[in-house]
């Protein structure tokens, strides 16, 4: 924790409980307190609060700590890949110019063919050593956004600190979100009971079948009838009977 006091944001009065947490500045980075007429980004237990200067006037916008939602950080550091080209490009700019003249002599090609490599790789080395805009921290809140410009090399490499930093005052200690499936307040409604089918209509052949069964057992019935006032039928004579009657 750094210095709570008034004079850590200057002219921003600390609420009752109110403490200084977090102090950036865009020139040295983190500090305990920001340097007077610079740009700053002071973070407390309850506020976000950016006091800056533009156009010659002074800036001061807050929000509440709570409705932070995210931060962002435009790094647009110098690229020693951007240096490498440059030189390059400078080296065969030279190197060009001077064979062209010691071969062909004539000034004009000799000035365009060095004169053009040379100069791309002076514009290259120039927006290396000047970057058109340097870097931010930028944090965000519904409707309401902050912008802080990274302006030396110490802002830049101290920015994750405090992005670290506000994230835990933020985030840090809230209650992991549950995974366990919730409790069934209520009974589950009761299943619909089972409709039975309808039966199927019967076929012509199978509404047929009883009435064929009955009529066969009616002709059987008939023929038992009629043969019970019937006298017995003969035996029939076997080949053993012919020699017996001899």
């Amino acid at each position: 924790m750094v210095d709570s006091s008034a004079n850590a944001a200057p002219q921003v009065p600390l609420m009752q409980g109110e403490t200084v947490e977090v102090v950036f500045d865009a020139q040295g980075g983190l500090v305990a307190e920001p340097a007077p007429r610079t740009d700053a980004l002071v973070v407390t237990n309850e506020r976000v609060v950016r006091d800056g200067v533009a156009d010659g006037a002074r800036v001061v916008s807050m929000f509440p700590l709570r409705e932070l939602a995210a931060m962002e950080v435009a790094d647009n550091g110098r690229s020693f890949e951007k240096l490498g080209q440059g030189i390059v490009l400078v080296a065969a700019g030279l190197i060009l110019g001077g064979l062209s003249w010691f071969i062909l002599e004539i000034q004009v090609l000799s000035v365009i063919l060095g004169g053009l490599p040379i100069l791309v790789g002076i514009y290259m080395l120039t927006g290396w050593a000047f970057p058109d805009n340097a870097g931010s921290l930028q944090l965000y809140a519904p409707g309401h956004a902050i912008a802080l410009p990274l302006q030396s090399a110490a802002a830049r490499e101290s920015v994750y600190t405090a992005m670290q930093r506000i994230y835990e005052l933020r985030w840090g200690g809230q209650p992991e979100p549950r995974t366990e499936a919730p409790t069934q307040m209520f009974a589950p409604p009761p299943e619909p009971e089972a409709v039975p089918a309808a039966a199927e209509p019967e076929t012509e052949a199978e509404a047929d079948e009883p009435e064929e069964m009955e009529d066969a057992i009616g002709r059987l019935v008939d023929e038992a009838d009629a043969n019970i006032g019937s006298p017995p039928p003969e035996p029939r004579s076997s080949f053993w009977d012919i020699f017996r009657r001899r």
